[in-house]
């Protein structure tokens, strides 16, 4: 059974500024926030909850609870399925978010069967529409809309 898991900002997530001629800040490894879900198998029931982002305050208030609602419904629906730690892999989500919350255009990388594909997906739209962006991230984002990846991994 899935008893552990961790939605974070990689291991060590850091935020940088956006250069002026990028339209919209994107979400990557090293550079900026990228959520990562690691679900493990465990014995101990516990949950550890979403890893706190590092970095601009503004971003960062806003992050963490959509971090831990996609995570919170992605493991209900784990748990729902079943999930016993097997197969193996990861699934990369990109989507757009846009400043009234809602969610579009996602795009996904897999490397698992279609049915643990389709679990990340929804928990992201079932998660969604998020809050909408407080002024100061409006005014930080320059764009209509925040490119973010999320990665999940079966382990």
């Amino acid at each position: 059974m899935l008893a552990c898991g961790v939605l974070s900002g990689c291991e060590s997530p850091k935020y940088s500024e956006v250069p002026p001629a990028t339209p919209e800040p994107r979400i990557t490894v090293q550079t900026e926030q990228r959520a990562v879900v690691t679900p493990e198998p465990t014995n101990s029931p516990p949950r550890k909850s979403a890893a706190a982002p590092k970095g601009d305050p503004v971003f960062v208030a806003y992050d963490r609870p959509l971090i831990e609602a996609v995570q919170n419904r992605w493991f209900k629906l784990l748990d729902e399925q079943h999930f016993d730690g097997s197969p193996k892999g990861q699934v990369t989500l990109r989507f757009r978010l846009h400043p009234d919350g809602r969610v579009s255009d996602d795009v996904v990388e897999s490397t698992i069967d279609a049915a643990l594909t389709q679990l990340v997906q929804k928990a992201l739209t079932d998660s969604a529409p998020f809050p909408p962006w407080p002024d100061e991230m409006r005014q930080k984002v320059k764009g209509d809309y925040r490119e973010v990846t999320f990665k999940f991994f079966y382990r």
